[in-house]
């Protein structure tokens, strides 16, 4: 639980900072991260991130043609649909690298991605290798946290074997 607890904080942390720290964020006002919850667009492709879905097929569900559904996409969330759905599929993949032992071709079929393609957008996305980036979390989360040479970690393991019946 304790690994778990620091894993989680650690993940939360970094994520707020490289959002602090990221020009393009602050320049785009709104990002994949915050979900557009009154939007039923939006609300569609989240439900949808896993699936192999175009731009005609989100058009025409709400029976918009493209160009207009890109207008209006863009207009409210400052992207257009589909780069929408690459930034959530993006924060998805680095969430199961973080916190999955799934392998990067698993990630990718999750997301509707091939794999070479998948590995390709997150290298140029990210500056490493999904893989890269999963090693790279994997040693990073936990760093910032100091215990006290005093800190002993005791666990009481009781077993059905230990209690005694009524």
């Amino acid at each position: 639980p304790f690994r778990i607890d620091c894993g989680f904080k650690g993940t939360i942390i970094s994520m707020l900072l490289k959002k602090q720290m990221d020009p393009s964020v602050r320049s785009a006002g709104r990002t994949a991260s915050k979900p557009f919850d009154d939007f039923p667009i939006a609300q569609f492709i989240r439900r949808h991130i896993g699936d192999k879905i175009s731009l005609e097929d989100i058009a025409k569900h709400f029976g918009f043609h493209p160009h207009y559904l890109i207008k209006l996409f863009n207009d409210r969330t400052g992207m257009s649909p589909m780069q929408y759905l690459q930034e959530l599929r993006l924060e998805k993949a680095k969430e199961l690298l973080e916190m999955t032992d799934l392998t990067v071709s698993e990630i990718s079929e999750r997301l509707g991605w091939t794999n070479s393609y998948f590995s390709r957008l997150f290298h140029q996305r990210e500056g490493v290798s999904p893989s890269e980036y999963r090693k790279h979390a994997i040693t990073a989360i936990g760093k910032d946290i100091a215990l006290e040479a005093a800190f002993q970690n005791e666990w009481q393991i009781v077993s059905n074997l230990n209690v005694s019946s009524r």
